[in-house]
């Protein structure tokens, strides 16, 4: 299925911090993904932004231990990994390959 940059982008706007509970790692990998720039500049700033919100948030939750996949440390060092790479060329999937395999996001 090939969503509309567009759809993403009103996907990552919706996703706020009272959904933050229900994420799991599929959740997390589409952030990532996003914010590699493969849809596009915009969808990348937004997945940042909620993947820094979400890393906050998980900062002030550490009860909660549903995410074995994307622990604090993990995701704060991707983060910052996204943070400092050059975005990936907008729908370039053979980047996109690249970039997941340098993070090393799926095993």
């Amino acid at each position: 299925m090939n969503l509309s940059n567009e759809y993403i982008n009103k996907s990552l706007s919706d996703s706020g911090s009272e959904y933050f509970h229900k994420y799991n790692s599929t959740n997390i990998c589409h952030l990532l993904f996003s914010a590699s720039g493969f849809n596009n500049l915009i969808n990348r700033s937004l997945a940042l932004l909620i993947l820094e919100n979400y890393l906050f948030w998980l900062s002030k939750n550490k009860n909660i231990n549903f995410q074995q996949d994307f622990n604090i440390s993990k995701l704060s060092n991707l983060i910052k990994t996204i943070k400092v790479s050059q975005p990936i060329l907008e729908n370039d999937t053979n980047a996109l390959i690249l970039f997941i395999k340098n993070l090393q996001i799926i095993n």
